[in-house]
């Protein structure tokens, strides 16, 4: 197994989320950059949250083993004023980025799309791909 660093992770989901997005055509952003959201299509935000872990082994140092675990979240958004049909296809499209996948030293299990409903002006589905992976230290 590969040894993958925090930022080694979130690295490698953003490479593979803008090499094979669908939402390409549309706006996307990512945490701590200056975004401003279209007015009538749909957009995207994708962030890479990282939960608790485990120490796998014991040893000296350089060769302990520590399991990480993380998520994928992409918060879809569409105008209320045009329906769910383009935001499940691209809901979908987002899932299949990264369900059941192994790149980077990441591995992911089943995603879930979640509806979040109506926020003002935008309708939201988030799709939420758990992960994990091994750093040795």
């Amino acid at each position: 197994m590969t040894s993958v660093t925090l930022n080694e992770a979130r690295e490698a989901v953003y490479t593979r989320f803008v090499a094979q997005t669908s939402l390409a055509s549309s706006a996307f952003t990512f945490p701590g950059e200056k975004f401003t959201a279209p007015t009538d299509t749909p957009w995207a935000r994708l962030s890479v949250s990282h939960e608790a872990g485990e120490q796998d082994s014991l040893g000296k140092a350089g060769s302990r083993k520590f399991l990480r675990r993380g998520r994928v979240l992409v918060q879809i958004f569409g105008p209320v004023d045009q329906g769910l049909r383009a935001l499940d296809l691209l809901a979908d499209a987002t899932r299949d980025i990264f369900e059941g996948t192994r790149f980077s030293g990441l591995y992911f299990i089943s995603a879930d799309v979640r509806e979040s409903g109506q926020d003002g002006e935008w309708y939201q589905l988030t799709v939420d791909a758990p992960f994990d992976y091994q750093e040795t230290k």
